[in-house]
This record gives structure tokens, C-alpha cells and sequence, in this order.
């Protein structure tokens, strides 16, 4: 679980925090998927640290590569819509969790720790919070934010 943690951790620093701009918006050219590529190398090495080994490295390399052919495929197919990106996350989920077993050797124990995820009220409780924060603060704050438009002011001043 904690490589699972850590190389998650280190997805979601790379996608989110560290991907430039550039990259983002030019993911079918090869100079910004490489960049992308690389970012994640480094935060995965980084977040892993103590663990890093040949096999571990290995796993990383291949996990940044599959990340990046995820990100063209989807450039190239889907777009930039909420059901691509979702799918695209999930996938990348998938990848990591999977290196994961593969590192620790772990497939008849992954059950028993996907029963004990599913089982536990904290994780409703934590999936409650991000889907009401991020999807429903999301929905607030652009409806919010109409009444004070410049065409909607003018008709609020009228």
C-alpha cells in the first residue's frame, strides 16, 4: 500500500501541481510529452527515495511511459471533456495500482485490501467530501459568480 501511496502521490504532483501550461496544451507533439514524461520520472523517484531499486526503476520507467502514451491517445481521440478526462485518470490509477501489486508481490493479498477500502465508512466520508468540494464547489462558484457579470450587473443596477 504505501508504494501504491507513493507513486499515486507522485502522479498526482506531476499532473497537477508540475505540469507547465505548454505541456498541457500540446500533448500530440513529441518535445511536451517528453517533458511530461520526465517530470513524472523525477517525482516518482523522488516520492519512492529509500525503496528505489533496479526493479523499482524498472516500474517507474514503464509507468511514465504508459502515462505518456495515455495522455496522446487520449490528445489525439477523445478531447478535453470531463468523461475523457475522468476516463484518463482512471486509467492512470490502474497503472500505478498494478505496478504496485506487481512490485509487492502482493495479488492474492489485493482483495483482502480492496474488501477493507471498501468496507471503511472514512473512505464514503473522504469520496463525499472531494466529490462535494470539487464538483459542487465548482457548480457554486460559476453560478455564484454570474449574478456579478458585466451583463448581469447592469441589469441588477437597472
Amino acid at each position: 500500500m504505501l508504494l501504491f501511496l507513493q507513486l499515486y502521490l507522485a502522479h498526482l504532483v506531476a499532473d497537477f501541481l508540475l505540469q507547465p501550461d505548454w505541456v498541457s496544451r500540446r500533448k500530440t507533439e513529441i518535445r511536451p510529452l517528453a517533458a511530461h514524461a520526465a517530470i513524472h520520472l523525477v517525482c516518482a523517484a523522488a516520492a519512492v527515495n529509500v525503496g528505489l531499486d533496479r526493479r523499482v526503476a524498472g516500474a517507474i520507467v514503464s509507468i511514465a511511459l504508459i502515462h505518456t502514451l495515455l495522455d496522446y491517445a487520449k490528445a489525439r481521440l477523445s478531447g478535453d471533456g470531463w468523461i475523457a478526462f475522468t476516463a484518463d485518470q482512471a486509467a492512470h490509477v490502474l497503472v500505478v495500482a498494478l505496478a504496485s501489486i506487481w512490485l509487492t508481490h502482493s495479488w492474492p493479498g489485493t482483495i483482502d485490501v480492496i474488501r477493507s477500502i471498501v468496507t471503511r465508512p472514512l473512505v464514503y466520508l473522504y469520496a463525499c467530501a472531494y466529490v462535494a468540494v470539487v464538483f459542487g464547489g465548482d457548480t457554486w462558484s460559476r453560478r455564484s459568480r454570474n449574478p456579478f457579470s458585466p451583463r448581469r450587473r447592469a441589469v441588477w443596477l437597472s
